[in-house]
């Protein structure tokens, strides 16, 4: 048989995840209702990515979709309904996870401090924020990832004895990263550029990400083109993704990761059909970076998003 790759891959996955996890996003997603950054703003209208200051914003996405998961035996997260709860304040912020202040933001620069969940836990569980609150409706002009030509690119397969599952290492703990983000705004360009460390003293490293984002329209649709620069530190990528005694009887097993960027672009559409309601589209691919690859435990060197569906914003 040849090897599923790409998007292809991702649409295979998803039609193999157990149902369960499909009933358990669902409902949990509903439960979390009850209330990627965006600034606050004193004027806001219905076309623009900010959100009036001292206020909520509560919307939901809901479609069909998901991430690929590049660990052996790793489950495909499956994307169905998103909700997407953000509050701002005069400084003080909560969006989708993650807590913040941010300095005397103007309509060309922001500053922000924050703290958050690390991403990287939710490779290794269903039950992470990044894999449950998704920036999907609220923050319709944000970033997302591409159909470019990175699908036919995947890792070459390691020999059986050189894999090993990802249910059969120990657990990773989470992490919780505190950060800093630089944002700069001019007609339809947006620079980030945000530095994270972890605080909780679960893996001691640190993390970094430079992304650039071109919004445009196209007709009545409303496009996000996003490329992305991410760096993750040696002690991030080794303890995540390095293997050690106690997670392999195999001593050929045990592995030592390095640091290194890992590249990445997406690209995200919304068309509006109201004032509340959108049809919303993402597509994203990432390339992850050697020392992560060369891992026993991850067998692909692409990560891909897509989700497709209708958003509503409250």
């Amino acid at each position: 048989m040849p090897q599923v790759t790409g998007f292809a891959n991702l649409a295979s996955g998803l039609f193999r995840s157990d149902i369960m996890k499909f009933s358990i996003l669902f409902f949990s997603a509903l439960l979390m209702m009850v209330s990627g950054t965006v600034s606050a703003s004193d004027e806001c209208d219905a076309r623009s990515a900010c959100i009036e200051s001292n206020s909520w914003q509560v919307g939901v996405a809901i479609g069909i979709g998901g991430r690929t998961n590049p660990l052996v035996d790793g489950d495909t997260i499956p994307f169905i309904l998103l909700p997407d709860i953000a509050w701002y304040g005069d400084s003080a912020y909560f969006d989708n996870g993650e807590l913040g202040y941010q300095w005397q933001p103007t309509s060309s620069t922001s500053v922000e401090a924050f703290v958050v969940p690390n991403f990287e836990k939710a490779n290794f569980s269903f039950w992470h924020v990044s894999n449950l609150l998704v920036p999907a409706a609220s923050y319709l002009n944000t970033s997302s990832t591409p159909p470019f030509q990175m699908i036919g690119d995947q890792q070459d397969v390691e020999p059986e004895d050189r894999r090993l599952s990802v249910d059969d290492i120990e657990s990773r703990k989470w992490a919780l990263d505190a950060g800093i983000r630089w944002q700069w705004y001019q007609d339809n360009h947006h620079i980030r550029l945000m530095l994270a460390r972890d605080i909780s003293s679960v893996y001691d490293g640190f993390h970094a990400a430079l992304e650039y984002r071109y919004y445009t329209n196209v007709g009545d649709w409303q496009v996000t083109v996003a490329p992305q620069l991410a760096w993750k530190s040696r002690a991030l990528t080794d303890y995540y993704y390095g293997v050690r005694s106690q997670d392999a009887a195999s001593e050929s097993l045990q592995y030592d990761a390095n640091g290194g960027f890992q590249p990445g672009i997406s690209v995200h559409a919304s068309y509006p059909l109201t004032k509340a309601w959108h049809v919303l589209t993402r597509l994203g691919a990432t390339r992850l970076h050697k020392g992560m690859t060369d891992s026993p435990v991850v067998e692909d060197n692409m990560v891909y998003s897509a989700f497709a569906g209708v958003a509503y914003r409250f």
